[in-house]
This record gives structure tokens, sequence and C-alpha cells, in this order.
């Protein structure tokens, strides 16, 4: 699952049109965040494992946060490996992260649309 859309529906108080423009403004905002820190991870090596596990584990809280099922299970699993010294893991699991946001932002921008 991309995006459990139920995550999303609850952010919605009501249905008018600030509150309509706020959750879009919020979206919108996350979804240049991920974009930025997917970008930057595919930058980063085991040399900057530090960083890395940063930017893993803040996708990864972005992601539970609003529903980005598949995001936040390639993200989380990549710091648990890294966190953990199994780098070859990680950069497995992490290969995967690029072709899923892509696809999950896909999602948000449709939900950001209705």
């Amino acid at each position: 699952m991309l995006l459990d859309r139920k995550r999303l529906d609850i952010l919605k108080s009501d249905e008018t049109e600030e509150e309509k423009k706020w959750l879009k403004g919020l979206i919108a905002g996350v979804i240049e965040d991920i974009n930025n820190r997917v970008h930057l991870i595919s930058k980063l090596n085991e040399e900057n494992l530090k960083e890395l596990i940063s930017e893993y584990h803040k996708v990864s809280g972005v992601a539970a946060n609003f529903g980005l099922v598949n995001l936040h299970k390639i993200a989380s699993t990549c710091e648990s490996s890294l966190k953990k010294g199994n780098i070859a893991d990680a950069l497995a699991v992490g290969s995967e992260l690029q072709s899923t946001w892509i696809d999950t932002k896909k999602e948000l921008e449709s939900y950001n649309a209705d």
C-alpha cells in the first residue's frame, strides 16, 4: 500500500475551503520535504553514515505520520539496518526508495487534487 488515505482523512476536521486549503498546503510541504530528503539520500553513502541514518529517520517519521506505508517501511528498515551496521542490507533495500517515492508522490498529488 502506497498511501493510507484514511490516515490523511484524519487531518480533515471539516470540509470548509479554508480547511481544504490548509491540507493542500500541508501535503505540498510534505512532498517538497521528502523530495529533498530522497534526493539527499541518493547522494550519501556509508562514508556519511550518521547523516544517512538521520535522513532515513526523518523520512520514516514523516511517512508514518502521513500514511505513506511503503515509504515508511523502506526508510525504517534502512535506518534500522544502518544502526546495526548492516550497510549492504540497507543499500539493497534503499535502492527501492526512489521508485517507491515516485509512485507514492503520484498518489499524494492525486489525493491533494481531490
